[in-house]
């Protein structure tokens, strides 16, 4: 476990160019490709596909493999595009990040990758949220989104995989005399 990579390498960023997304994948794939021209490197991590040929160590992140596990939540042309990336990337890489123990296996199971090949990485805690103590800002962001007193928050895409109707009956579930003012949002 590293904890200050500059002590051991030197980081370069690739900041990738603002493209409409019809460009983003073949401006992205060629700008990554230019880049590690110029910057020769011993790994290169790509979160985004396609991925170019490196000439060095590859690192992929994959968030998740929803295009073939949920087809239907995907227009055809962008299900058939990351039906081939996706794997091709998979298998360029020598390291491949998954967001959690799920996706890990998921890639496991569908592309039958040795499981030491991947190494589970969770998106880190974000420090800009954080317990919001001032009192009047709490008040104009319940009045503006409408929200009762006490309340659960369930953050995620509005799509049946996600599986609310469990969030639900679970929340349904709980003590309502103990519980009784809470609302689910």
């Amino acid at each position: 476990k590293i904890s200050n990579l500059a002590e051991y390498a030197t980081v370069l960023n690739a900041p990738v160019p603002a493209l409409p997304t019809y460009k983003r994948m073949v401006g992205t794939f060629l700008y990554l490709k230019n880049f590690l021209k110029d910057h020769p490197s011993d790994i290169f991590h790509q979160s985004y596909y396609p991925v170019p040929a490196v000439g060095c160590n590859l690192a992929v992140t994959v968030n998740d493999l929803r295009f073939a596990k949920f087809p239907e939540t995907y227009s055809k042309q962008r299900r058939m595009f990351l039906e081939y990336v996706v794997p091709k990337a998979i298998r360029q890489a020598d390291l491949v990040f998954a967001i959690s123990e799920w996706t890990k296996w998921e890639i496991v199971d569908l592309y039958g990758v040795h499981p030491e090949k991947i190494f589970t990485a969770p998106i880190p805690y974000n420090s800009a949220f954080v317990r919001e103590e001032n009192r009047e800002k709490l008040e104009r962001v319940k009045a503006l989104y409408r929200l009762p007193e006490t309340f659960l928050l369930c953050v995620g895409h509005l799509e049946p995989r996600k599986n609310y109707e469990r969030i639900i009956d679970a929340f349904h579930s709980l003590d309502q005399g103990r519980h009784r003012n809470v609302a689910l949002v």
